[in-house]
């Protein structure tokens, strides 16, 4: 259900928080804050913009619910507070992804390509950007984002640990995915012979990511069992390891664990799972 908070409108489910509009004076991070529990996913994809006491706002009200945030689809213009401002990342708080603005020439057209912060900081290590897109006209795409400032960033997380994705596995680790906070069981004749049952963090429709200490290795096959919420049905399928959070490159405000490539999933329960995420990202993620 969308709410109306003066010039911003926000969506809440779960930890799951979108926001819309212009954050300001009038934004009250109480009500958004409230009853939502110490982590939030917070989707800043439809901020215009925000001014100062918005910020000062903001920052109070992080400090005061002594909430950890992961930010998702930081747009250009908060993405400048993120580097004027340290405070927004109190607590543990974080940006998982954000966007890269380009431009055409010719058409005038705006376009904008939403990159991880871990991906995005293999192309920084490289002193590189992603490939620019194409416009229908057929000519590349201006970058209009403000690199200096980008750079300025990434220089601070340069030498920080972030998560990493091994193998040739990212396509499907930069999936849609849905906050997933439930019980899954895990068999197999090697890591988890004695403990099947580990809580999941979030799902897609190739996979999942699970929250343990015990790490098996990459490439590890796994049989797995879970439930679909709101009557969606159990999944029973084969899955091997596509990913690990290692641990040297793993902060702390991060869980350890696994990503899981779903293997031989039947094609009805992918559909289920499919119009399950669907449904999320349809009401969401717009």
């Amino acid at each position: 259900m969308e709410k109306s908070n003066k010039e911003l409108t926000f969506v809440q489910s779960g930890n799951y928080l979108k926001l819309n509009g212009i954050i300001n004076e009038y934004t009250d991070f109480d009500a958004l804050f409230d009853k939502m529990g110490d982590k939030i996913i917070m989707d800043l994809g439809g901020v215009e913009k925000v001014n100062s006491y918005g910020i000062r706002s903001w920052i109070n009200a992080i400090n005061r619910y002594r909430i950890q945030i992961e930010y998702i689809k930081v747009t250009s213009a908060i993405f400048e507070q993120f580097c004027l401002v340290d405070q927004l990342t109190g607590n543990n708080s974080y940006i998982f992804s954000f966007f890269l603005e380009y431009y055409c020439l010719v058409c005038n057209e705006n376009y904008r390509l939403l990159v991880t912060t871990t991906d995005f900081m293999t192309y920084f290590r490289q002193k590189t950007y992603p490939a620019p897109p194409i416009c229908n006209c057929g000519r590349i795409y201006e970058f209009d984002g403000d690199k200096e400032l980008i750079e300025h960033y990434f220089s601070k997380l340069y030498n920080e640990p972030v998560f990493t994705v091994t193998g040739n596995n990212l396509a499907n680790f930069l999936m849609p995915r849905k906050p997933f906070n439930s019980f899954i069981s895990l068999f197999n004749n090697q890591t988890f012979k004695n403990s099947p049952y580990f809580s999941a963090e979030d799902i897609s429709n190739g996979g999942l990511f699970v929250i343990a200490e015990i790490v098996p290795q990459a490439g590890e096959k796994v049989q797995i069992e879970f439930e679909i919420p709101e009557g969606g049905g159990k999944i029973k399928c084969e899955s091997k390891v596509a990913w690990i959070r290692e641990e040297q490159y793993t902060p702390k405000y991060l869980p350890k664990g696994f990503g899981l490539e779903f293997i031989d999933i039947p094609a009805q329960d992918k559909d289920k799972l499919q119009q399950y995420i669907d449904k999320f990202i349809k009401e969401f993620a717009g």
